[in-house]
Formats: C-alpha cells, structure tokens, sequence
C-alpha cells in the first residue's frame, strides 16, 4: 500500500511505499517547500537509507536556476543529473543546460517583444547551436496571450511542449 501526506496547502510532503502484512516501508519520499510554496527538496529513502537527494536553486523572482538529483548508490549514479537555466531582464529563459552523468546538452532561446512588452515570437535552438523552431504569439487588447503558432504551423490556444513565452500585462 501507498500513504500520503499532504500540508495545509495541498502540497506532498511524504509519500511511503509499504510491502507485505507487515508493511515494510520499502521506499519513501520527502519533500520540502519554500516559504512561498516552490519545491526545495525531495528526499527519497529506500528502507532507512538515502537512495537520492533532488535540490532546487530559485532567484529573486522566483525563477528555478537549478535543479539537481544525486544517488547514493554507485551503480545509480549514472541518473545523477543537473539542469540549469538562465533567464533575460523580462524573466523569459533564454537557456537550459541539461546534465546527465556528463553528457551536457545546451539549449538556447531568443525572444522578441512588442512595443507593449509582450513576447511575440520565440526561437529554439538546439544542442549544436541550429535554429530547430520559432513560435509566434498573438494577444487580446488586454494582453493576454490568445494563440500561438508553432513551427510546423500548428495553432494553439494553450502552451505545448518546449513553447514558453511568459505573458506579461
């Protein structure tokens, strides 16, 4: 069986994997919050012993810089990962770098924006630096964003994907 606990704002603070009559905790997981209700960590044991530790960095905006997951267990080590992002003065992510047991993959985002401060039009680049797609986006008189055309020119009234533009009013 499965339990859960959750906090006074619905967020899982454990969840534990019981086995046999019993109920041998075989795995469990604890998370942690920020004050304002990010993620700052999660915890997960097998037995009594840490398997592996995820932390997550956020800036004055309350951006996520970082996230990184470690293994105790060397032959688990090979999962251990680290992402990291950096963000333009709008707030918008212009590039994440993906870490995994060191294979490192970069990718980059450039934006444009509209008199009004909206994003209009995000291109995508890949790992080797190639443009591998750009949406562009449309909005209302109030400024919130009601369509977005992807690179195969699919249309959307909501985000998919890697497709993120931060609306701003």
């Amino acid at each position: 069986r499965t339990a859960t606990t959750y906090n006074e704002q619905g967020r899982q603070l454990e969840r534990v994997h019981y086995s046999g009559e019993e109920e041998r905790i075989l795995i469990r997981d604890v998370h942690t919050y920020t004050d304002d209700g990010k993620p700052l960590s999660k915890i997960s044991y097998k037995k009594d012993d840490i398997e592996s530790e995820t932390h997550y960095i956020y800036n004055e905006q309350g951006k996520r810089l970082e996230e990184a997951t470690e293994y105790r267990e060397e032959q688990m080590q090979k999962y251990n990962s680290r992402t990291t992002r950096k963000y333009n003065e709008q707030g918008d992510c212009i590039e994440t770098t993906f870490d995994r047991h060191g294979s490192v993959k970069t990718y980059t985002k450039s934006h444009k924006y509209n008199e009004d401060g909206l994003c209009i039009e995000t291109a995508h680049y890949g790992n080797n630096g190639s443009l591998d797609v750009i949406h562009s986006h449309k909005y209302n008189p109030s400024g919130q964003r009601i369509e977005t055309t992807y690179g195969n020119g699919d249309r959307s009234l909501r985000e998919i994907g890697r497709a993120s533009c931060r609306e701003r009013v």
